[in-house]
């Protein structure tokens, strides 16, 4: 059995049919296991496939549940693989990682003795584990909810949760070094390998596997010309952007924005390049996409990185009318020069900071978070030049906040 394939709520699911000798009803099992029958259905889906080496069928029955079918040898065995299980989870920053997903993922109330089975400790340890991080979930205003004897929920906006879960997975990626890959990975093969390859452990569980393979080979057989457009890094955003909203919005979960945002954001160039992205996904999981789910898409794609900068004349004169960006540009560039005490000539540097700081205003505009998955190896690499920019940004820091207010 491929142990990356066994989600805790599967082992847990498993474990309990091991103990039953007749078929459990799917509303007992889900109780059981206190997890909704939704969930039960999808953990358990392909299960037979990882079962096959054991020589067990789960079989089910409409109006007679679920039951495992085999020899007690061959129950014995998956039982003892199971039990092994429970090394996965033994370090602490693994666990509440994981319980921070948990709580993310779940839209009900779940309790503290669920957690407790699926990672193999106390009730006392899962709620010492919750008290470390809450202050990280209060930073999206989100709240953690207790009701003693009922259980756990996390408590805020649609908007703030999806501003956790993304930046949960993007601080992923960061901590294991992972921009490296994803950022090279010159094809959407190697893409979806290396989100499916991940380990259970993995924050990047978050993720829904099966919508996140789908929303890579849409976009690459529906919009590879969109894809071209924009660096690999904000190509990355996207798809886990799109996954999360997809999820969410199968959940029922809605997003809202302000009806003047919405407006305005309806005359953007680019609007209907965010309409067609969002039809696509329509199209292939049958999902209606309200505006304001396009509206959230066209403000990814107004704050994402081009690939390469644009040289036609039509995008060279749209930006020189940029009266905003270039007077940002030639103070920035003042300012270095006095830092550095160097002259910088040149128009190329020029465009290129404007190309740049696009989608860096559109970020600041709609509070988009802002990441640099090379940052630590630019400080590292470059950390005379690096000091000298930060303090001449630095100067230019409250002029800048104002500009865009």
């Amino acid at each position: 059995m491929n142990k990356h394939l066994l989600t805790p709520r599967l082992i847990l699911i498993l474990k309990v049919l091991l103990t039953q000798n007749e078929p459990v009803s799917a509303s007992t099992l889900a109780d059981l296991t206190q997890i909704s029958k939704r969930t039960l259905f999808r953990e358990i889906s392909g299960c037979n496939r990882l079962l096959q080496p054991f020589d067990l069928v789960l079989e089910t029955k409409t109006g007679k549940g679920l039951w495992l079918i085999g020899t007690d040898q061959a129950k014995d065995t998956l039982k003892k693989v199971l039990d092994a299980q429970k090394s996965s989870y033994i370090n602490k920053a693994q666990r509440q990682s994981m319980l921070m997903a948990e709580l993310l993922k779940s839209k009900e109330l779940v309790k503290l003795s669920s957690f407790s089975t699926l990672f193999d400790v106390s009730e006392g340890t899962i709620s010492n584990d919750i008290d470390d991080f809450e202050a990280w979930f209060q930073r999206y205003n989100l709240i953690i909810e207790r009701k003693p004897g009922v259980g756990v929920s996390v408590k805020g906006s649609e908007d703030d949760v999806r501003k956790a879960m993304t930046d949960f997975v993007h601080t992923q990626l960061d901590e294991n070094n992972d921009w490296a890959f994803v950022i090279h990975a010159n094809t959407s093969e190697a893409l979806e390998h290396y989100f499916q390859s991940q380990e259970e452990s993995s924050i990047l569980n978050l993720l829904n596997k099966s919508i996140l393979k789908k929303v890579i080979q849409a976009l690459k057989h529906h919009a590879n010309d969109i894809l071209l457009l924009y660096a690999q890094s904000s190509i990355i955003g996207l798809i886990i952007h799109l996954t999360i909203a997809l999820e969410r919005l199968m959940k029922q979960e809605i997003i809202t924005i302000e009806p003047s945002i919405l407006n305005q954001l309806k005359d953007d160039e680019d609007f209907e390049m965010a309409r067609r992205v969002s039809r696509i996904m329509e199209v292939e999981f049958n999902t209606p996409f309200p505006q304001a789910e396009v509206a959230y898409i066209l403000m990814h794609l107004k704050g994402a990185k081009r690939r390469v900068l644009d040289q036609s004349s039509q995008a060279l004169e749209n930006l020189s009318k940029d009266a905003q960006i270039h007077s940002i540009v030639e103070v920035l560039i003042s300012h270095f020069e006095a830092a550095s005490g160097l002259i910088l000539i040149d128009d190329q540097l020029q465009m290129g900071l404007m190309t740049h700081l696009r989608p860096t205003l559109t970020r600041l505009h709609y509070k988009l978070e802002i990441r640099n998955p090379l940052l630590d190896q630019i400080k590292k690499n470059y950390a005379q030049v690096f000091s000298v920019d930060q303090t001449s940004c630095s100067t230019y820091a409250r002029e800048l906040k104002d500009s865009i207010a």
